[in-house]
Parts: C-alpha cells; sequence; structure tokens
C-alpha cells in the first residue's frame, strides 16, 4: 500500500501502533499507553476519517473487559484517551471550520463547503443509503487513464470560493470540474459492481475482495475459537483472553461494517482487516502447535486447520486459474502431504509424531498462497494502479483501465472508456 499514493498504508500502521500502545494499558490499567492509543487513533482519523474510529469498539470493549482495577477507573481511562483521541481526531477539521470560507478550498463531497457534511455524511453515513444535510449525494464511477475512478460530485463548476453553487463567478483553480453526459457516464449493474468493489453481504469471501485480504478466514477464525475456548475458565485480567477478544471484535465490526456497506470502493478499504488476521492467525498457528504436540481430542485441530486453509486456497485461487498454476498446485501437493503426515502421526497404530519439519511443512502449506499473491506485487504488472492498491491478477482485471499493454478487463468498462 505505501508503493502507491494512498492514504490506507498510512491508516493501517496508526491502527496497528494504536494496538501496540493498547495492549500495554490493558495488563496493568495504565493510563498513559491507552491515551497513545487514543493519540494513534486520531492521526489514522487525519489519514482516511471514520474508518478509523472502526477500531474504537474492539479497544474499548477489551479495556472495559479485561484490564484490571475498578469499573468506575477503567471507565475515567477510557474518557480521558477517548477525549484526546476525538481532539486529535477534529484537530484538522476545527482548524477549517474556524477559517473563513474566502480563506480555505472548497470541502468537495459537499453542497454547503462542510468538512463536518464531508465526513459524516459523503464519505460515512452515505456509504450506507443515507443522507444528511449538506452532503453530495452519490457517487459515479468512470474508467479513466488509471482505471477505475470513482467521481466525487462534490461541488459543481462556477461556485466561488466560500461562495454558494449557482452565484455564476469563476470557478476555482484546482477544483472537481461540472459533470457533463459526454465526458462522465455512471455505470451501473454488474458493471459497476464489478469494477468499483463488489456489492452483496458476501463480497468480502471471494471474488476481488477475498483474494486480496480474505487467504486466511479459516485459520484466524479458528485460532479465534479455540483460543477464546481454551481460555473461557481463565480470570477475568488474563491477558491472552484479552488479547482475543481485542483482535476478535476488530476482525467483527470491520467484517460487519464493510459487509453492509452497498458498495467497497476501493480494494484498499480492506487493508484494515490484516491486523488482526494476522494476529489471529499467528496465535491460532502457535495454539495449534502445542496442542498437536499435547495430543488429545484437540490435536486434531492442525490438520483440520490445514486441510480448511488448502480448500479455502484453492477455492479462491480457482477463479484466477491462469495465474502461476504450477504454484497452486504444488501448495495444495505439498499441503496434502503434510495433513497426511500429520493425520498419520494421530493414528494409535503408528504411535509416532512428525518432527518439528513436517509440522513447518504444514504451517508452510498454510501460508503459501497469501505469500505467493503478496510477493506478486514486486511485478509491477499485478501491483494495482495509483488509485487503488492491490496484489495478485485480481487487481489487473479490475483495477486498471482497458488500453494498449493492459488486461482487456469487463468488455462494458473498457467500452466505456473509449467516450470522448
Amino acid at each position: 500500500m505505501f508503493g502507491h499514493s494512498m492514504e490506507d498504508g498510512a491508516l493501517t500502521m496508526c491502527l496497528v501502533l494504536a494496538a501496540d500502545s493498547f495492549q500495554r494499558a490493558v495488563p496493568e490499567g495504565r493510563l498513559r499507553p491507552l491515551i497513545w492509543s487514543g493519540v494513534w487513533v486520531g492521526l489514522g482519523f487525519q489519514a482516511k476519517m471514520l474508518e478509523a474510529w472502526m477500531v474504537l469498539p474492539a479497544l474499548a470493549a477489551a479495556y472495559l473487559l479485561f484490564a484490571p482495577g475498578t469499573a468506575r477507573r477503567r471507565l475515567a481511562h477510557l474518557a480521558a484517551a477517548g477525549v484526546v483521541m476525538l481532539a486529535v481526531s477534529m484537530s484538522w477539521v476545527a482548524l477549517y471550520t474556524f477559517t473563513p470560507a474566502r480563506d480555505r478550498p472548497y470541502v468537495s463531497g459537499s453542497t454547503d463547503n462542510s468538512a463536518i457534511a464531508m465526513i459524516f455524511g459523503y464519505n460515512g453515513l452515505s456509504r450506507f443509503g443515507i443522507q444528511i444535510p449538506g452532503a453530495a449525494t452519490g457517487t459515479e464511477l468512470q474508467v479513466g487513464p488509471n482505471g477505475v475512478q470513482i467521481v466525487n460530485p462534490g461541488q459543481p463548476t462556477g461556485t466561488p470560493r466560500g461562495g454558494s453553487a449557482g452565484s455564476g463567478q469563476q470557478p476555482v483553480p484546482g477544483r472537481a470540474p461540472a459533470r457533463t453526459p459526454g465526458a462522465q457516464q455512471a455505470l451501473g449493474g454488474p458493471a459497476a459492481a464489478n469494477a468499483a468493489g463488489a456489492s452483496g453481504r458476501a463480497k468480502l469471501l471471494g471474488g476481488r475482495f477475498g483474494a486480496e485480504t480474505g487467504w486466511l478466514y479459516p485459520l484466524a477464525l479458528l485460532g479465534l475459537a479455540y483460543g477464546l475456548a481454551r481460555w473461557r475458565r481463565a480470570p477475568r485480567t488474563d491477558p491472552v483472553r484479552g488479547g482475543f477478544a481485542a483482535w476478535g471484535i476488530w476482525l467483527l465490526t470491520f467484517g460487519l461494517i464493510f459487509s453492509a456497506m452497498g458498495t467497497v470502493p476501493h480494494t484498499a478499504y480492506i487493508a484494515s482487516l490484516a491486523p488482526p488476521l494476522a494476529a489471529l492467525s499467528g496465535a491460532g498457528i502457535v495454539l495449534l502447535w502445542r496442542a498437536y504436540r499435547a495430543g488429545g481430542r484437540a490435536a486434531w485441530l492442525l490438520p483440520a486447520a490445514v486441510l480448511a486453509e488448502l480448500a479455502w486456497a484453492g477455492w479462491l485461487w480457482s477463479g484466477y486459474a491462469s495465474f502461476l498454476p504450477c504454484a497452486r498446485w504444488a501448495a495444495l501437493a505439498v499441503g496434502l502431504a503434510a495433513a497426511a503426515v500429520l493425520v498419520a502421526g494421530l493414528l494409535p497404530r503408528l504411535h509416532a509424531r512428525p518432527v518439528t519439519a513436517a509440522l513447518a511443512v504444514a504451517v508452510t502449506a498454510m501460508l503459501a498462497a497469501p505469500a505467493i499473491w503478496s510477493a506478486s506485487v514486486l511485478d509491477v504488472k499485478y501491483a494495482g494502479t495509483s488509485y487503488d492498491a492491490g496484489a495478485g491478477p485480481a487487481g489487473v482485471n479490475q483495477g486498471q483501465a482497458c488500453g494498449p499493454g493492459r488486461p482487456a478487463g469487463n468488455s462494458a468498462l473498457c467500452a466505456d472508456a473509449q467516450e470522448p
């Protein structure tokens, strides 16, 4: 993501740093690192606005439930961190709002030059079909030189600096041009959904988005379920259970919000799912490895995770069968062999446990597909565009414009790209 001029890399970095500070605050109920967590969320708001606040339910709930101290003390700490977070988040909004209209640029995405309407309306509630006064209505999609682009209807041409629409004065340089039917044609139906992001409740499970971030869903969810079950009788302040709860709520919150959005316009939006998926998958690998070595019924979870990951990766990869087919089949073959060794080690008649090398091969097989797709960004053809960061052929097929040297993509989009 940092290879493109997009803000999602900075947002994800800020959220990870917020989680780092948060995890130092919870074990001892410390206020200072909790406030720093709020600072990092506020800085994330500067990068991507309301998407940064989506992490707040996870951090607040985990601190309230698992930090030591009285409930009153924990609530006071959360209130203090919340005030700091809100101050950092809204600092530029306040500076902009109190700057005279004639001395500031017009806020695109609003009809009344309001940063509040742009943030909470156009870039907030409107993504769920809810309009608020002052927010621009809807988005348009077009195919241009840099790929599929979202055209902000924003402020029409002819509005003066700090003035109102329709005043007849000259447009301010740098402001988005007015919409004209010939130059910008809205896309509808499947073409729009495929171009700017899948729609529907299951958009994160397959297609474009599943192949970008969803490779580790089975491992992460299995690790979360086993971790919560394993530590269900632990004391309230147990940090391991608190960690599983925090990362699980993060994953659930972001997943539900993205699923509820009518359309996710950028693939890079869902990068904020990567931190909880990585944390839960890493913890899951450690726990399942230990359970396998300890024996018992829980030992079967590791081979089950390997097989689930292989099946899931095979299904996601099947939509792009022409992308490195040798690597696909090699990963599946190695994974099946590793799973067979793990299962054989659990059979009573064999009385033999696989060595550490066999366990390492099994873990490698689970991570092979996402590692291959991630490494594909080293080839510029698979690295997305300046408008939409991505990895693998999913970004190539749906995130780049038609033209010489580029994939044909959707025929409807290519036809639209030829409009004058």
